[in-house]
């Protein structure tokens, strides 16, 4: 005897957009949800280990004083930092706005006829100084904070090789090699006093930052300036986070975030693998034709794309496509259960120039998911995944109940007989 089976599905409707859509929805909210509170509650367990405490106060402590550094070496600002946490950068649009008012004091200072002649009146509602070396945001660095730390802990050009000049001197070398032109410049090559700028160029400037933001020529030296400021201040940032008295600090702080990166990646791996076992695996294994929570509430069901019941290799095909597509749903949930600053962002294996977070797993999977979703929506037969697996998702709500299986007692002596004849 043998059992063959039907083709017991070939006829029923195929799920609409909408019902597939929902039946997704719901599937995503139940995980979501879960997943959440697994991760609140790993969280929440983690934070009260010493373990975590101990090398977050550290984390906090080398953050501090890294901002410290660089707002030492004036490569950045900070406001509203009374409270002395460094949590608010000030923005280098600002910071370029006092450079530019401070050169054009020192200009005016110098010679305040071009400006008379264009009818100019310097406003200086913040009280600033001139630029000098002392308070200019470029010149400080190589001027005043290299001759300070460049032999730091007989590290000798720890930051900076100075080629045996002078702060100073070393500055006008730096000012002259980023200034495409040097004409507006004014330069005091056997004193190095604080260079300044052209009265005329200065004048022009200010006329176009104060009463006519059409004047070509104050525009033009708004973005030299510009570049000569943004190209100094690039490579004084970059020598001062390579700078040993910097890195020192930096590999403290990176060697307890990586521990803690880790255990909240772990965390949030966790989270998710308990979340798809309870909420995707344990139903699709449960319910009769792999479906899920979602499914079974709107009464849909996955089949063989002929017709025939779902075969055991298929179901854990779905299994495996559902796990590569859930992991990109974990995303929102992790966000605001630890935020992208967790760990989520720190790389936990690297290939080449390539580094992987968690959080890149989960951009890749959101990815294939949103590629399913396309397929789903565009494609003839809206199957999605299902067109490899050559599934399909049927409405159960319409469908004939028949035998799945029709045993047929097969006499070979009839047969030949009837063959014969």
């Amino acid at each position: 005897m043998e059992k063959i089976a039907q083709l017991i599905y070939q006829d029923d409707v195929r799920v609409s957009f909408g019902r597939r859509v929902s039946a997704t929805l719901i599937d995503m909210l139940i995980f979501s949800i879960i997943v959440f509170l697994t991760m609140i509650s790993g969280t929440a367990i983690l934070k009260s280990q010493e373990y975590y405490q101990t090398r977050s106060q550290i984390i906090e402590e080398k953050r501090i004083a890294l901002y410290q550094i660089e707002e030492e070496a004036k490569v950045y600002e900070f406001v509203d930092n009374e409270d002395g946490r460094y949590l608010s950068p000030r923005p280098q649009s600002e910071t370029f706005e006092d450079y530019l008012l401070q050169h054009i004091l020192l200009a005016y200072s110098k010679n305040s006829n071009p400006f008379t002649n264009l009818g100019l009146t310097i406003e200086n509602p913040k009280n600033l100084l001139p630029a000098s070396y002392e308070n200019d945001q470029i010149a400080y660095f190589y001027a005043r904070y290299v001759p300070l730390y460049n032999n730091f802990q007989g590290r000798n050009n720890d930051i900076v090789d100075l080629g045996g000049l002078s702060g100073e001197a070393y500055f006008y070398k730096q000012l002259k090699a980023h200034s495409s032109d040097v004409s507006f410049w004014s330069f005091s090559e056997d004193t190095t006093d604080f260079p300044y700028l052209s009265s005329a160029f200065a004048a022009d400037l200010y006329k176009y930052l104060k009463s006519d933001n059409s004047y070509q020529i104050g525009l033009s030296n708004y973005n030299r300036l510009g570049l000569v400021f943004q190209s100094i201040w690039k490579e004084e940032a970059n020598l001062i986070v390579n700078s040993g008295r910097f890195q020192d600090e930096y590999k403290i702080y990176l060697s307890n975030y990586e521990d803690l990166a880790i255990t909240v990646s772990i965390i949030v791996s966790l989270g998710f693998l308990l979340t798809w076992l309870l909420t995707i695996l344990l139903p699709m294994l449960i319910f009769k034709n792999g479906e899920t929570f979602g499914k079974k509430i709107l009464n849909l069901r996955i089949v063989d794309v002929e017709g025939y019941p779902l075969s055991t290799s298929k179901k854990i095909g779905h299994i495996i496509f559902s796990f590569f597509l859930t992991i990109g749903w974990t995303a929102i949930p992790a966000y605001f259960a630890g935020g992208a600053n967790s760990g989520l962002m720190f790389p936990f294996m690297k290939i080449g120039n390539i580094s992987l977070s968690i959080f890149h797993l989960l951009a890749f999977s959101l990815l294939f998911f949103i590629v399913n979703a396309f397929l789903a929506i565009f494609s003839r037969a809206q199957t999605g995944v299902n067109m490899m697996l050559k599934t399909a998702l049927i409405d159960y709500r319409y469908h004939v109940e028949v035998k799945d299986v029709v045993e047929l007692d097969v006499d070979k002596n009839s047969e030949e007989t009837n063959h014969q004849n």
